[in-house]
């Protein structure tokens, strides 16, 4: 009787774990249809109305969290709001910033190298041009870290564009891909 409680119990808590690792991947999933919505709806009625519903929780994920604020800070600037594009932009940079490892970590991480690559580009929407170039050269060392130790698969490819891109060197970012 005992065993068969402690058992229930550890399938249960264990559930508990993929249920909410689920959410996130739906939440992440969502927030890429929420781009498509917000062409249709360029004031972006629709897209607050899901923001606020489903990715205000402060105790969500830093990188869902931290996009949901990137797409609130893309409806403020199509709604001519500057003020609420950089306090979108200002929670974005911050989160995003929080969530960047340690710089002397031997391993690449596509994922590190994309939440960089973010948070420079939140630090430029707000006119930070020297924390954007800063952040850009972090990811691009970190890109270089991975080549350095093998790294050959097709996100280091797209971080290289990503970087290229927004270094304004298209050209370049295309051969990447």
């Amino acid at each position: 009787g005992l065993g068969l409680c402690a058992l229930l119990l550890w399938l249960l808590l264990g559930r508990r774990a993929v249920d909410a690792e689920d959410r996130l991947d739906y939440l992440r999933s969502r927030l890429e249809t929420l781009t498509v919505v917000l062409q249709a709806d360029a004031q972006g009625t629709e897209v607050l109305k899901v923001l606020d519903a489903e990715y205000a929780a402060p105790d969500l994920a830093p990188d869902v969290r931290s996009r949901a604020l990137r797409l609130r800070g893309i409806v403020a600037r199509n709604r001519k709001d500057p003020a609420g594009m950089n306090a979108s932009y200002a929670e974005a940079r911050r989160l995003l910033t929080a969530a960047i490892g340690e710089e002397d970590r031997p391993a690449y991480n596509g994922d590190e190298v994309t939440t960089v690559t973010l948070a420079s580009l939140a630090a430029d929407k707000l006119g930070e041009t020297e924390e954007a170039s800063e952040l850009l050269a972090s990811a691009e060392r970190k890109i270089q870290r991975g080549r350095l130790n093998g790294v050959d698969d097709p996100f280091i490819y797209y971080n290289e564009a990503v970087l290229l891109a927004m270094r304004s060197e298209p050209d370049q970012a295309l051969e990447k891909l």
